[in-house]
């Protein structure tokens, strides 16, 4: 008798016999096994997706650094802020207008800056979680609420997008 060479499934990764013509686990066609006991199915990882989480993470974090810098200037120099404004007589016209004060643009500025503080945490709680590969769903909400928060900027919205396109097409990495 001829020595069997074992067959795996590439998706699923069970032991087919010779004569299959389609994997009695999954369903997937044979043509896509692999013989001599070289096995190609890796369960998780495949490097696709792991290059995908990647450059996600590697976008939270720069997200997150952006948004701690940008929280800081404004938190440690509100007043200089306001008052640059305020230099501007269209700026004070506009504000008559619309009826801000000083104290309610000064307000506004502040918790403008504790947004940015927030989306930096939120961000790098989703980068932490991404890199792990743990808790799909609450990384992905984080995606997309951070992308909810930034979709004012161009580039927000397009990189939001693509990190939630990207934790969503890696579901099977995740814990």
């Amino acid at each position: 008798m001829k020595d069997e060479i074992p067959l795996f499934c590439t998706q699923c990764g069970a032991t087919l016999k010779e004569s299959a013509t389609f994997c009695q686990e999954c369903g997937t066609p044979v043509s896509g096994t692999v013989a001599g006991g070289t096995q190609v199915y890796r369960g998780k990882g495949t490097d696709n997706n792991n290059g995908k989480l990647l450059v996600v993470t590697g976008l939270l974090v720069i997200l997150a650094v952006l948004m701690f810098f940008f929280g800081a200037l404004v938190l440690l120099d509100i007043d200089g802020m306001v008052n640059e404004f305020m230099s501007d007589p269209e700026n004070v016209q506009l504000m008559i207008e619309y009826g801000i004060t000083e104290e309610l643009f000064k307000a506004m500025m502040e918790i403008t800056g504790y947004m940015f503080v927030a989306v930096g945490v939120l961000a790098l709680i989703d980068a932490a979680l991404t890199f792990a590969k743990r808790f799909w769903g609450l990384a992905l909400a984080l995606s997309i609420i951070l992308t909810v928060v930034t979709f004012v900027s161009m580039i927000g919205l397009l990189v939001g997008i693509m990190v939630i396109y990207f934790q969503y097409t890696a579901k099977s990495e995740f814990a």
